[in-house]
This record gives structure tokens, C-alpha cells and sequence, in this order.
């Protein structure tokens, strides 16, 4: 191997970690039981010992089921698998939708949301119910959470939700204003 190609393949090599994942995560997901493990493949773990994380599976969707020999998910209980008929619905605040095949039920009211079904989609959304544009809306603190549009809809995201950031903070740089979960002060 010439200096140039061993050069250019060494520089290379953080990103192809970053590509084919950290060799210290022989997972990115599995269950034990119904908690679901994590290993965390990014940036951080190019360095030291990877983010390991576990979680029990949360009351709406109280099953791991394995995907791959890589990956699992949380998921509702009873039908196993949606398949291409399915339509996203509401069932009082918890939206179901299909993702990888299986139903998985999102608690809008644990953020102070709605469930809305409405084109085929079913989604949490922020009282009262209002249109916004992804690209011009600011977001903005409201309590210990964030509003923000997301699907074309106002949507509350809770920062006491789990994890240490547990707390609405706004930053400013000269890069812009920025919204987001951090630690209590």
C-alpha cells in the first residue's frame, strides 16, 4: 500500500465506525423479556466503552418482539403483524401506527396531547388542534416541555420524560436560536 492510500484509508476510518457501527455493539436493540436493551453506536462511542441502556417496555406497547439478528421493538400486544391494510387509528389518546410490521401505540395525553386521525395518518397533536408549517415554526417552551410541528401539526414533546434533561431551555449563538431538554439549573 502506497503512503497515499494508506493515508487516505486511516482518515477514512472513523467514518466507516460511524457506517458499520462500533465493533464493541453486537447489537443496536434486543430484549431481555419485555425490557428493551440499547446499544448506543454514535460519535461518543468511537471512544471508550459503548452507551449501553435497558428500559422496560412502556404500558402501551408491553411486548419486545426481536426484528433481526441487530434489532427489536416495543410493541402492542395481541394481532402480531399489520400488514399493508392497516390504517392508523386513535383509541381515546393513543395513536397506533405500523412500524416494521407490528402496532405501536404513542400516549399523546402523557405530553399533554390529542390523538387526530385524519388522510390515513394518526398523530399526537397540542390542543387546540392547528395547522403550522415545519420549515417557518419556532419553537418555543411550554412548561417542563417544548411545542414544535412536526407532521404539519403543533405537537407538545415533555422533557420529564425520562432522561437526565429534564427541562425546557433556550439557547442563543450566532448560529440562532435553539429549544431544547436540558438539566435543571
Amino acid at each position: 500500500m502506497n503512503p497515499r492510500s494508506f493515508a487516505l484509508s486511516f482518515a477514512l476510518w472513523p467514518t466507516a465506525l460511524l457506517v458499520t457501527g462500533c465493533p464493541n455493539c453486537e447489537y443496536e436493540s434486543r430484549c431481555d423479556g419485555n425490557t428493551l436493551k440499547t446499544c448506543g453506536m454514535g460519535v461518543d462511542q468511537l471512544v471508550g466503552e459503548e452507551g449501553r441502556d435497558s428500559a422496560p417496555c412502556a404500558p402501551e406497547n408491553p411486548v419486545c418482539v426481536r426484528l433481526d439478528d441487530r434489532t427489536a421493538q416495543c410493541v402492542r400486544p395481541g394481532k402480531p403483524t399489520c400488514g399493508p391494510d392497516f390504517v392508523p387509528r386513535c383509541e381515546g389518546d393513543v395513536s397506533i401506527v405500523c412500524v416494521e410490521g407490528y402496532e405501536i401505540g404513542d400516549d399523546c395525553a402523557a405530553a399533554g396531547n390529542v390523538c387526530t386521525a385524519s388522510a390515513g395518518e394518526a398523530r399526537c397533536a397540542w390542543p387546540p388542534l392547528a395547522a403550522c408549517d415545519p420549515a417557518t415554526y419556532v419553537r418555543t417552551c411550554e412548561g417542563d416541555g417544548y411545542l414544535e410541528c412536526r407532521g404539519e401539526v403543533v405537537l407538545r414533546s415533555d422533557c420529564t420524560r425520562g432522561g437526565p434533561y429534564q427541562t425546557c431551555l433556550v439557547s442563543r449563538s450566532e448560529y440562532g436560536r435553539s429549544v431544547y431538554c436540558g438539566g435543571r439549573e
